[in-house]
């Protein structure tokens, strides 16, 4: 069997590695060029920071205002 894998995510990963061991062939379509998703970091003034981070910055005014 042949699979497409729409993201490149933890579960979209985690998909494509299962149909592996199962021996099928899966192809992963990510649109961003890094994998991860959510967990991955992107820089800010030279730090990684998380992307999908849990944490609230000054900026976050619809959170703080919750």
């Amino acid at each position: 069997m042949k699979a497409g894998i729409i993201g490149g995510g933890a579960a979209g990963l985690a998909a494509a590695y299962e149909l592996g061991l199962r021996g099928h062939h899966a192809e992963v379509f990510e649109g961003a060029p890094f994998l991860g998703g959510q967990a991955s970091t992107f820089p800010v003034n030279g730090v990684p920071l998380e992307r999908g981070y849990h944490h609230l910055f000054r900026s976050d005014a619809a959170m703080i205002d919750l």
